[in-house]
Parts: structure tokens; sequence; C-alpha cells
């Protein structure tokens, strides 16, 4: 807003709102809104991950702004990303490739954090939109685990995995919440929390 950082804060309480295991995944949905203690200009903050063992993981982003604001979506890293277009390839000991689904109209940018004197290295992959109610949709691959990904306009993607598993998941646009199909077999993705085992 104005150039400055909308900050979270302190002694405030954020949520779970989602945990659901299964086998070879994990699911997870979280509300962040309260971080932001009613600041004005932001209304709604969520992020769901599910995880696909071993190698890939979904990110999902509801993000509702006003119009003064510009929204960054940002992923740290020691090693320095290189994108091109909607994908960005972070080489190193392992290839992890971030590939942006949504929304496509998003700007990307790498963040040299060597411009801060308070730090010595590291890097950060930016994709910024003007503020709005906006989605953002992530496939994050390591070793080439996501073979294909395509979009299912900005709430779902279509997978095939290096491991045979051809994976399908959507998700709810405004409420935390989503299905997954896994070679044919759908699970829904609910608001709730389940007990999981230590």
């Amino acid at each position: 807003r104005g150039g400055t950082a909308i900050r979270q804060r302190d002694n405030t309480f954020s949520e779970i709102v989602g945990l659901h295991q299964g086998t070879g995944w994990m699911y997870m949905a979280a509300d962040v809104t309260a971080a932001y203690a009613d600041d004005a200009d932001i209304s709604m903050v969520q992020r769901e991950v599910v995880y696909l063992a071993p190698n890939t993981v979904v990110i999902y982003d509801r993000v509702a702004s006003t119009g003064n604001t510009t929204q960054t979506w940002g992923l740290v890293s020691p090693i320095q990303p290189q994108v091109s277009g909607a994908t960005a390839t972070f080489a190193g000991d392992h290839t992890m490739k971030v590939t942006r689904l949504a929304p496509s109209a998003a700007s990307a940018s790498v963040y040299d954090f060597k411009a801060d004197s308070d730090y010595k290295n590291g890097w950060r992959l930016d994709a910024t939109m003007a503020g709005g109610d906006q989605r953002y949709l992530h496939v994050l691959s390591i070793d080439g685990a996501a073979t294909q990904t395509t979009a299912i306009g900005d709430t779902g993607v279509t997978m095939q995995l290096a491991d045979g598993r051809n994976v399908t998941i959507e998700f709810s646009r405004n409420t935390p919440g989503a299905s997954m199909t896994i070679d044919g077999t759908t699970t829904a993705l609910t608001a709730t929390v389940d007990t999981l085992p230590e």
C-alpha cells in the first residue's frame, strides 16, 4: 500500500481450518486474515496446500484487498530462480520448478536480498498483481515429479505425475475446501480438522 508492506500484527490468532491425510497425500487449509488485525484494506488471506508425496506441492491462495494496494505472492530461496513466463526453475543439487497457473496476468520478478543490508544472500520469486479479489494457484515440482500440469480456470489443476498417477484438484473459489481425484478416486477435502497420528 503506497509502496510500503502491510505488516502482520502481533498477538493475533490465525486458524487451521482444514487438515486431512491419506495414502500418499496431505491437505491443509489456513485462514490468516486475522494476522492483519482488521486492516480496512485487507478482507481475506487464505491458503490451501496439497502435498502429493514425494515431490509435488499444490498451493492455492485467496487474497482480497482494496484497489489502492498491490498484492505480491513470494517464495524465498537460497538459489536464484530462472524465470521463463509463468515458470520459475530453481536448480541446485535438485531442481524445483514452480508453475503459476493463476493469475495469468501476474508479473513475475526476482528480488535479490543483497539489495538489503540486513541480508547477506538469498532471492525471492515474486508474482505481483493489482489489489482486488485475486486467486493464486501454483504447482511446485521437484526433479520432474509433475510431468504435465493443466489449469482448470483459476481454481484447479489436472496433473500427470512421474510415478504414473493422474491427479485433479479443484478448490472452492470463495471458501476453504477442495475436491481431489487420484486415478479416478475422488476425495472431498473439507474445511474440517482431523486428528492425525503422531
